[in-house]
């Protein structure tokens, strides 16, 4: 009688296996249609593997829904156009939920809503970096300078006016106040 259990579940980014006592953890994209990771477990830390957070960045995050960073159209000469609310935090407040609470299609439209227009604005190259550095410190819980801070009273009040227009998301939205309260 061979020891085999077969057991399969497929999620919309990952395939659990159970086969011979062994784990195997299969992710895939489906925008890709094709496997992108394989990994073998103990039954314990692929339990621990499923339970985890999300560990996105910007990057992945952008290769994972199929959206483009979107920038403004009309920039005037030595300008950038920026986004108001970060995608580091979008990223930074989606690392704090639960792996897999949201699809690929309500990531994409959730990375779609940061990318509309009403979180764009230009700015100066320096002024970029400068709030570039504020939103990066601040994600790392450095003390800030003032000139920081005001950065990140200028995304807090921008996400105060904005987020009621995020329909659903109650999680993320949860997720990122609590990250602009600290």
């Amino acid at each position: 009688m061979s020891d085999c259990l077969f057991f399969l579940l497929v999620h919309t980014r990952f395939i659990v296996l159970l086969m011979n006592r062994n784990v195997f953890l299969i992710g895939f994209s489906p925008s890709l249609g094709s496997i992108i990771s394989c990994k073998r477990f103990s039954i314990a830390a692929c339990c621990r593997q499923l339970m985890a957070t999300n560990r996105y960045t910007v990057k992945s995050l952008l290769e994972a829904t199929g959206v483009r960073r979107k920038r403004l159209t009309d920039v005037k000469a030595g300008m950038h156009s920026d986004h108001v609310v970060e995608l580091q935090l979008v990223v930074a407040a989606l690392n704090q939920l639960k792996n897999n609470i949201y699809s690929i299609p309500e990531l994409k439209k959730l990375v779609m809503f940061f990318n509309e227009d009403r979180n764009l604005l230009e700015l100066t190259e320096e002024k970029n970096q400068e709030k570039g550095v504020a939103v990066r410190s601040f994600i790392n819980g450095d003390r800030l300078e003032e000139k920081h801070r005001q950065w990140i009273k200028l995304i807090q009040m921008h996400w105060g006016k904005i987020q009621e227009e995020l329909e659903g998301f109650d999680d993320f939205k949860s997720s990122l106040s609590k990250k602009l309260k600290r």
